[in-house]
């Protein structure tokens, strides 16, 4: 089974394409029985794993070795039945800035990397994933406005069981109180109103300082996700 987006190409298996949001999209994939052969002499069946119950588009194609002289009763695939429908668009928050497509203005501590995320409650199925920082280290995003006024600000975050408790920060200010990213299983999109904010014209910074745990975070990473930065009124 093939659950992993990222292509690879191996001797005997291989995943060539994978066009995403996470497991999303097209996606081809290749097994070839070489070393573990299938004889056969006149015809044989296999079933093929479709996970989950939802409605999937497949198509197969498959190959074999045949002695000089073999038949086969396969005629060509119409051109119809070819074609290849458009993809719906993952969900998007209307006017939002995707966390991982922003400029990162300041990282003190930890790692960031772009996450992959399943189902469609993420904007863009996607987060900019905060591994490892420590009690203390900030991360701060750049976000364009293009002219000075009062802005109401939406911060769209991930909660998930091994993240921290941080406190929001608009350009270095503390804004409302700490939030606590921790929830159990599964992971889930978290948001929170930062309320009317006076910005200054061009690039200001939205983000996060690491100030703690929830007890009941496991392990203890101090992680986080920054989904979105909604930024509406005179931007």
């Amino acid at each position: 089974a093939w659950c992993n987006p990222t292509p690879f190409t191996h001797a005997y298996h291989n995943q060539s394409i994978c066009t995403g949001p996470g497991n999303f999209g097209y996606t081809s994939v290749a097994r070839y029985h070489v070393l573990d052969d299938i004889p056969f002499r006149k015809s044989m069946k296999f079933d093929i794993e479709k996970w989950d119950a939802a409605d999937r588009e497949y198509c197969c194609t498959t190959y074999w070795y045949a002695a000089p002289g073999a038949t086969d009763f396969f005629k060509p695939v119409p051109v119809d039945q070819r074609r290849v429908r458009p993809l719906p668009e993952p969900f998007k928050v209307k006017g939002a800035l995707e966390g991982e497509s922003l400029e990162i203005a300041r990282c003190t501590g930890g790692q960031t990397q772009m996450q992959e995320l399943g189902g469609g409650d993420f904007s863009g199925q996607r987060h900019l994933w905060w591994l490892n920082p420590k009690v203390g280290d900030v991360l701060e995003l750049k976000v364009p406005v293009a002219q000075a006024g009062r802005y109401s600000v939406t911060l769209g975050l991930t909660k998930s069981w091994d993240y921290g408790i941080h406190q929001p920060m608009v350009n270095g200010r503390d804004i409302g109180d700490a939030l606590d990213l921790y929830t159990p299983p599964p992971f889930r999109p978290f948001t929170v109103e930062l309320g009317e904010l006076d910005l200054p014209a061009g690039d200001n910074t939205i983000g996060l300082r690491c100030v703690g745990t929830n007890p009941e975070a496991e392990p203890i990473n101090h992680m986080a996700g920054i989904d979105y930065v909604l930024v509406t009124g005179e931007r």
